[in-house]
């Protein structure tokens, strides 16, 4: 294989490449005339059989030995060699796939088994199937009239994963969200709705407010949430997306692992809470996040310490499991997430570890009625029948809020994404690994593990980058 994570198709003899303009291809018979009498069955029997073969093709020459990851290896080489525009007139139907022929050519192939670079790779192939099923039904997961069989698979999804964490089925709820920064901002809005009350209404003004009233100082008032120096930074995006700033994100220094120092966790809430830290840290502490899987160093916190000391200064703990919740599947690792029973809300994205297509996340809550403090009574959009004189169960607020699934969040467009987690673990095609670090080694190159990476490949990338850095040491230091 080629010695670099991205592999460049180089022009012959130096020679710039030429420049490629794409869907400018013959447009001389409109498409539209000779689809008016189709049906839609029939234009997309046609449309779907010739996309198949041209992706199987695409996938199959991804799987060949000497292929290219990508022909380029930046994308200002990209910029400079290709174009995309808008016809000014209808294409033809081989200008459209000779169009959609030059974007795959052009785009990363992640079944070569060699994109290591992010931390997703290609789906499993049932995943592929599961989109073509979202891409038909069309149906929005706002509420279930519109998309009952959606609703229930994210339902279903919900109830496992939860079932995963040790939760009560019945009291736990969550949702799809578009990716693991958007759990985490749902988890840290819900926790600031149910502690702070008057956060509803009033926003940050109104929780002053309340502690000013209770005797605190006003530069004491401040909502305090407290996560890893190693963390995601979708915690201090979620702080700036909820109006608290990011002087309300305590970073909690870490060990040589990567881990969240419990015990500078609580010395940090103890001097928030007591008045005793810097004046831009003084504050109501409300929301711990943990960290299962570490973006960086692919570190587990210790969550049933963290569960202790949040029980005992009664805050709200988040885990961000968005990379290695997965492990939870697994029998052999799910060890590094024990106790998560103990805790408040789970993000966890499948689409990485689990190999589902992108995208595919969930926010989970053990306490699914804390998620009825986002909702708003909009009535042309959320349907409940009269709820006057019912005696409320936790199982009959559950089947409640399930109706209107997205009167929980903060987005009324909700793709049916937990389609593709059910179908993935009906058929149980999905990849879970994990390899824990060794010990403090110093600077080092992460890897995901993709289902068809071959050892050869991975041997080789090792010993590539062996050699970079042998040769950045004999040049450094000589």
């Amino acid at each position: 294989m080629a010695p670099v994570s991205i592999d460049a198709e180089q022009p012959e003899n130096g020679a710039a490449v030429k420049k490629a303009e794409v869907a400018k291809t013959d447009t001389k018979v409109p498409c539209a005339k000779l689809e008016a009498s189709m049906s839609a069955s029939e234009e997309a029997e046609k449309y779907l059989s010739r996309l198949s073969a041209l992706t199987i093709e695409w996938m199959k020459r991804g799987e060949q030995s000497d292929s290219l990851v990508s022909r380029w290896a930046s994308s200002s080489q990209l910029r400079d060699n290709m174009t995309l525009d808008l016809s000014e007139e209808a294409q033809s139907e081989d200008a459209l796939f000779d169009n959609m022929r030059s974007i795959l050519d052009n785009s990363i192939n992640p079944y070569t088994g060699r994109f290591l670079d992010k931390l997703y790779s290609a789906p499993r192939p049932i995943g592929l199937a599961a989109e073509n099923l979202l891409s038909t039904l069309n149906a929005n997961g706002h509420v279930m009239s519109a998309s009952p069989m959606l609703c229930l698979a994210e339902e279903t999804c919900v109830a496992g994963l939860a079932k995963l964490c040790g939760w009560n089925t019945e009291e736990a709820d969550g949702l799809t969200m578009p990716g693991g920064s958007s759990s985490n901002t749902l988890a840290v809005q819900t926790a600031l709705q149910n502690r702070f009350p008057a956060f509803r209404k009033q926003g940050i003004l109104g929780i002053m407010q309340d502690l000013m009233r209770e005797g605190r100082e006003v530069n004491a008032c401040r909502p305090l949430l407290f996560t890893s120096t190693q963390s995601h930074y979708s915690l201090d995006k979620a702080a700036m997306g909820c109006g608290l700033g990011l002087e309300s994100v305590v970073k909690v220094p870490c060990d040589a692992q990567g881990r969240m120092d419990v015990a500078a966790l609580e010395r940090l809430v103890i001097a928030a809470k007591d008045g005793d830290a810097a004046p831009e840290r003084r504050g109501v502490p409300f929301f711990v996040n943990a960290t299962s899987g570490s973006t960086v160093l692919g570190s587990f916190d210790n969550l049933e310490a963290i569960s202790k000391l949040c029980q005992r200064y009664q805050l709200w703990l988040h885990v961000d499991g968005s990379w290695g919740g997965p492990v939870l599947f697994s029998e052999k690792w799910s060890k590094l997430m024990s106790g998560i029973d103990k805790c408040d809300s789970l993000a966890i994205n499948p689409h990485k570890l689990l190999n589902a297509p992108l995208q595919c996340s969930f926010a989970v809550f053990k306490r699914g009625s804390s998620l009825e403090a986002n909702s708003l009574d909009a009535g042309y959009l959320f349907h409940t029948d009269s709820q006057e004189g019912i005696e409320f169960t936790s199982r009959s607020r559950h089947l409640a809020r399930r109706e209107n699934p997205g009167a929980l969040a903060y987005g009324c467009g909700r793709r049916g994404d937990a389609l593709k987690l059910y179908l993935l673990w009906n058929r149980r095609r999905f990849a879970v690994d994990f390899a824990p670090l060794p010990g403090e080694i110093g600077e080092f190159i992460r890897l995901v593990v993709h289902p068809q990476t071959s050892f050869t490949d991975l041997a080789d990338l090792v010993q590539d980058i062996a050699n970079i850095g042998a040769e950045y040491f004999r040049t450094t230091f000589g």
